[in-house]
């Protein structure tokens, strides 16, 4: 008698852990994003640009997340509001100098996770991905430029 309620125990706990979102979760991380992004705005310098980044990442698997289910429109916001993020991020690691390299490093390989969630995408929905990502690689350029200039007028 024990044995069955048991496995009943453990398949539960196996069920829970590997389905830990429920209903409300899409809700959930909105608020959760609506958290860090406020978290954002009262930090400052390396921190910042850490937080933006962080921010920038998650709209855009919220996006890839949203184009899967059909909702396009919503998909598109999302990854306008990562590339803003990624802006923000980019300019606060410019402005303090810190976590200078990782922000690039990070811009880097969210604007290649743009590029692949494009080439999923139907041709239709391709255009704001592809801009996005044509902002993002713009941004890893300027950030680079950032780090090299920077190092060339110290020499000097």
């Amino acid at each position: 008698m024990r044995l069955p309620s048991f496995i009943v125990a453990l398949v539960i706990a196996i069920v829970g852990t590997l389905c830990p979102q429920g209903a409300g979760t899409e809700r959930g991380s909105e608020q959760s994003l609506e958290n860090l992004r406020v978290h954002a705005r009262g930090s400052s310098g390396g921190e910042r640009a850490r937080l933006y980044m962080e921010l920038a990442q998650r709209e855009v698997e919220l996006g890839n997340k949203q184009f899967d289910s059909g909702e396009a429109e919503q998909a598109r916001q999302s990854v306008q509001q990562a590339t803003e993020d990624a802006q923000a991020a980019a300019d606060a690691a410019t402005s303090s100098g810190g976590r200078l390299k990782n922000t690039e490093m990070e811009m880097h390989k969210l604007a290649r996770r743009l590029n692949d969630i494009e080439h999923a995408l139907s041709v239709e929905d391709r255009p704001a991905v592809k801009a996005a990502g044509d902002k993002l690689h713009d941004l890893d350029r300027a950030l680079l430029e950032r780090m090299f200039h920077h190092k060339e007028h110290k020499e000097k």
